[in-house]
C-alpha cells in the first residue's frame, strides 16, 4: 500500500507525517546514501517513510521530483532494501511536489491519498511563521500558495476520476486515518 499526504505549503503535511512516525511506535532506521547528507527514507518493520524530517520542511520534496519519488517507490516495493534487505509493503510519502501530481501517482497500485483541508489563511500564517523562525523577514507573497490550492484540487479530481482512493482530512485527523489504513492492510 502506498499512502500520500497532499496539500499546499503550510497545510501540515510534514507535521502530520511526524505524528504518524511517532504513533507507529518502534525504532525508525534512517537510510542514508553516499552523496546525501540527510536520510533518503526511514523504515521500521515493513513500512518506509520517504524523505527526511531533520528540518521543518522535509518529506518527499527532499528527494527531488515527483518522478524521483515514483522511482524510489518502485524500487522499494520490488527489490529488497540495499541496507536491511527488506521489501516494504507500506510506503508513506508527503510533499508539495506530489500534491499536484497525477501522471506518476496514477501508475501506483493500491494508492491511498489524503488531501489536507487546512484553511488557506492558516497555511499562510504557518508559512510566514516558519519563514520568520529561520530569519527570513521578507514579506510573504500569498499568490503561489493561493494558486496551488486550485491546482491541487484539480489533481484530486483527476485521481478520483481514475478510481484512486482519495479522501480529505485535517492535519490533526490524518495520523489516525493513516494508522487505521495500515492496521486494515496488515489484518
Amino acid at each position: 500500500m502506498i499512502i500520500q499526504i497532499r496539500g499546499t505549503s503550510g497545510s501540515g503535511k510534514s507535521t502530520a507525517m511526524r505524528k504518524v512516525m511517532h504513533q507507529l511506535s518502534g525504532k525508525w532506521c534512517a537510510v542514508r546514501i553516499p552523496g546525501r547528507q540527510k536520510p533518503l527514507y526511514y523504515h521500521h518493520d515493513d513500512i518506509a517513510i520517504l524523505g527526511h524530517y531533520d528540518s521543518p520542511c522535509g518529506g518527499g520534496d527532499t528527494i527531488g521530483s515527483a518522478r524521483a519519488i515514483y522511482d524510489l517507490i518502485q524500487e522499494l516495493t520490488t527489490k529488497p532494501c540495499f541496507l536491511c534487505q527488506k521489501r516494504f509493503h507500506t510506503i508513506l510519502v508527503e510533499g508539495l511536489l506530489l500534491s499536484e501530481d497525477v501522471k506518476w501517482s496514477s501508475q501506483l497500485e493500491n494508492l491511498r491519498v489524503v488531501f489536507l483541508v487546512t484553511p488557506l489563511d492558516q497555511c499562510l500564517e504557518w508559512i510566514s511563521n516558519r519563514r520568520k523562525s529561520v530569519g527570513n523577514e521578507k514579506p510573504l507573497n500569498p499568490a503561489n500558495t493561493t494558486n496551488r490550492v486550485a491546482v491541487i484540487e484539480r489533481a484530486r479530481q483527476k485521481l478520483v476520476q481514475l478510481g484512486i482512493h482519495c479522501c480529505r482530512a485535517s492535519a490533526r485527523q490524518t495520523p489516525r486515518l493513516i494508522q487505521s489504513w495500515i492496521k486494515e492492510y496488515h489484518a
